[in-house]
């Protein structure tokens, strides 16, 4: 199965006019990082996307059916919730609750290839619950999320890129995957995700925790000044994991020669083994070997 999707890629990327064997020999090396991970063929296909998929990203303009687009969502501080969430009907639409007021508060504008929602509610505090409704002839190119203090949830996106930073508020994520690059950021919240896909992940908050069900990288960063890190499955990533106070555990698939990790006050522990020493450990055997004459 191998074979034949690296095959249908080069073939169609050479009918694109796009140089071909620098793109199928990465594919070819994240299929063998899910062979080490001990991953099927066809979980690894799921995780890269099919060869339309691989093709749109290189080639915005070929015809795969769906048409691509650029999203900035901008809450400011005026949805309490928002919900990311796909549909069977096609296109892109919101719903809000108290739809009648919206109009007040927020401006949606629809391009040819670029959606974008900017929340104002500095004239009068409101707080709305609102959600986006995904059809699936979408796929989405950059997907940008910025906000002040909302709880934020998204199930099934699938895009080249995405980023989002909240002041403060929830996160629960389902199910994404991004073809080149995935950041998350929370100044005062946690951030739960229950299968993430991208070869560059960087996931942060100040103070919170970080949970993940699931996720597949070729690199991950991990920081959080005060809560824990925890990671139920990983393939062999290369991590860069940073806290301060709070422990930090990646249960399975990860490989320890492949953890880079700093703790002032906290556990580190990879697929069972202890991975390096604390600072306070270092500072206290300084003090141990101290002699005093």
């Amino acid at each position: 199965m191998k074979e034949k999707y690296l095959e249908e890629l080069r073939k169609a990327l050479e009918e694109n006019n796009i140089e071909a064997e620098e793109i199928v020999d990465t594919y070819a090396k994240r299929f063998d990082l899910g062979y080490e991970a001990e991953m099927t063929d066809e979980e690894i296909i799921e995780m890269l996307g099919s060869v339309d998929d691989v093709l749109t990203k290189f080639n915005p303009k070929s015809t795969t059916g769906k048409k691509r687009w650029n999203c900035n969502l901008d809450f400011a501080n005026l949805f309490s919730d928002f919900t990311i969430v796909t549909s069977k009907k096609a296109g892109i639409s919101f719903q809000f609750a108290e739809d009648d007021e919206i109009e007040k508060y927020v401006e949606i504008k629809n391009s040819e290839d670029e959606i974008s929602l900017k929340a104002n509610n500095l004239i009068k505090r409101k707080h709305f619950e609102g959600t986006m409704v995904i059809g699936p002839d979408v796929c989405f190119d950059k997907f940008v999320i910025s906000g002040a203090h909302t709880d934020l949830r998204i199930c099934d996106l699938n895009v080249n890129s995405f980023k989002f930073n909240l002041i403060s508020g929830d996160a629960k994520i389902a199910n994404i995957t991004a073809l080149e690059s995935a950041y998350v950021s929370i100044v005062t919240g946690d951030i739960v995700i229950d299968s993430l896909k991208s070869p560059n992940a960087t996931i942060s908050t100040t103070s919170g925790d970080i949970v993940i069900d699931e996720i597949t990288a070729d690199s991950v960063k991990l920081n959080t000044i005060s809560g824990d890190i925890i990671i139920n499955r990983s393939n062999e990533a290369v991590y860069k994991i940073s806290t301060v106070s709070g422990d930090v555990a990646i249960k399975n698939g990860a490989d320890i020669s492949l953890v880079s990790s700093t703790s002032v006050s906290g556990d580190v522990t990879i697929s069972g083994k202890a991975s390096g020493k604390t600072i306070s450990d270092a500072i206290n055997k300084v003090f141990k070997d101290i002699k005093i004459f």
